[in-house]
């Protein structure tokens, strides 16, 4: 019954769709240190030894984070990063490289390097940056902004054209570029057209081919790839590209239409993306229509790539990346809290083992977080429903399918589509899971409202009691 993409759907707020239905959104629970001003990009990387190297980018240093402490990494003079501008990280063996246009392509040798250095060889400044194949390739270069230029064979300080396979193309058609993913096999997405970029050896290095037209992003912190998946937002919505094959709409007109409604004018360029990959889950941070503060997005969009069911949840934060969690200490935990009973997270979380992918939030305090706090306040609210086909109805009992009985329930009803709702009152679950109310008329729509703090795990509908009413 439930779902934002169903036919009709109104609300699933601060809840995520899963195989069970809905599962609650946990509040933002911190665990690190703060930077030193607002995250501007942020990236988890494995070393040879297996270990979790996270890194976070302000708008003035670079930072890297050990047993839950941001230590400052940047090189002598630190950064100006400007204020819509995003640092992008990519690993290379072991070597972490990170770029943004303002300043020199940054590079941290993790085991060896203690500080963040320019990039040897010279290469162009870059908003984008991905591995192809033995490349490193940076897009939207301080050269052009169509720009796709990569290093040499294997060898991330070489970029003199004309040397060990290093050139540059430029494409002429499809506007900016706003992201390129990296593989076996490249994907470089302009404002309009998406371009498959292949390792085909000398003479002509990389083959360009164009898969697709009147497609590509609109907001380049929106792409993010999932596995052989690549979901992203284009002007006209929400869309997922596997491989070659062409791009299809996920966001069902409906969803595309209500960001397009909740979208603060002129944000695009705030919006980030993540990934939970355990629940299948895509998210898209963004400034919604009704934040205190348009420079910080509010609102969260996930969708379930799995059943194809979106929702949305309410945190403020400053960005989200696909993390991965470092294996902490008591000594670290000992650094960030000062008494057991300050740690928000219990210890038997995956937050506090290394290795596990999740989304990685950064709060308003600049401090990287997890959802594991505790649950926030959710609301469910179903379509308009007609229990007797073409007549009234008289709705007298509900049972919610949810294992809390802190669950509420109002019913709001009308004749027609054309009219307003008469709102009832909510009422509470008794303790046989009834929860019972009387509410007349052809349509009815059900919400569910579970408190903020409530322990629960699942909601996946409704059952409904009604009988046909008399005539009006």
């Amino acid at each position: 019954m439930f779902g934002l993409a169903n036919q009709g759907q109104t609300d699933a707020k601060n809840v995520f769709a899963s195989g069970a239905g809905y599962i609650p959104v946990r509040d933002m629970s911190a665990i690190s240190t703060a930077l030193n001003g607002q995250c501007a990009g942020a990236f988890s990387a494995i070393d040879a030894f297996g270990s979790i190297n996270t890194f976070a980018g302000d708008g003035t240093k670079l930072y890297k984070l050990s047993a839950g402490t941001f230590s400052d990494v940047s090189k002598s003079g630190g950064y100006s990063v400007g204020t819509v501008e995003r640092w992008k990280f990519v690993q290379f063996g072991q070597r972490v490289i990170a770029t943004e246009i303002t300043d020199p392509v940054q590079y941290y040798d993790m085991g060896s390097s203690t500080l963040f250095a320019d990039l040897t060889g010279s290469p162009p400044k870059a908003r984008h940056i991905a591995r192809i194949r033995d490349f490193v390739v940076l897009a939207n270069t301080a050269n052009s902004p169509s720009e796709v230029y990569w290093s040499g064979f294997n060898d991330s300080t070489n970029w003199t054209k004309g040397t060990a396979q290093c050139d540059s193309q430029t494409l002429q058609d499809g506007g900016w570029i706003q992201g390129i993913v990296g593989g076996d096999v490249g994907y470089v997405f302009q404002d309009n057209i998406i371009t498959r970029m292949t390792y085909v050896g000398p003479p002509l290095y990389f083959q360009f081919d164009v898969l697709e037209t009147n497609r590509g992003v609109a907001a380049p912190g929106s792409l993010v790839k999932v596995g052989a998946s690549v979901f992203f937002l284009d002007h006209d919505g929400f869309y997922q590209k596997d491989g070659d094959n062409q791009s299809v709409s996920i966001g069902n007109q409906m969803v595309d239409q209500w960001f397009a409604a909740h979208l603060q004018p002129n944000t695009l360029e705030e919006v980030t993306s993540g990934f939970d990959p355990q629940n299948k889950l895509v998210f898209w941070s963004f400034v919604s229509t009704d934040a205190t503060d348009v420079t910080k997005p509010d609102t969260i969009l996930a969708y379930n790539w799995y059943n194809k069911q979106w929702s949305y949840a309410k945190l403020a934060h400053e960005l989200i990346y696909p993390a991965l969690s470092e294996a902490w200490t008591l000594e670290g935990i000992g650094l960030v809290y000062s008494t057991i009973e300050s740690v928000p997270i219990s210890f038997d979380s995956r937050a506090w083992t290394g290795g596990a992918a999740y989304m990685g939030i950064f709060n308003s305090s600049h401090q990287l977080c997890s959802l594991a706090g505790s649950n926030l306040a959710a609301t469910m609210t179903t379509a308009d429903v007609e229990p007797s086909k073409g007549r009234r109805s008289i709705i007298t009992n509900l049972r919610p399918l949810c294992d809390t009985s802190a669950a509420t329930i109002t019913c709001q009803s009308r004749e027609r589509f054309a009219d307003s709702e008469a709102l009832t009152s909510s009422a509470a679950m008794q303790s046989n899971g009834d929860v019972p109310l009387l509410s007349s008329g052809r349509f009815h729509r059900l919400q569910i409202d579970i408190p903020a703090g409530t322990t629960w795990t699942f909601a996946n509908g409704l059952d409904i009691d009604a009988e046909d009413d008399g005539e009006l």
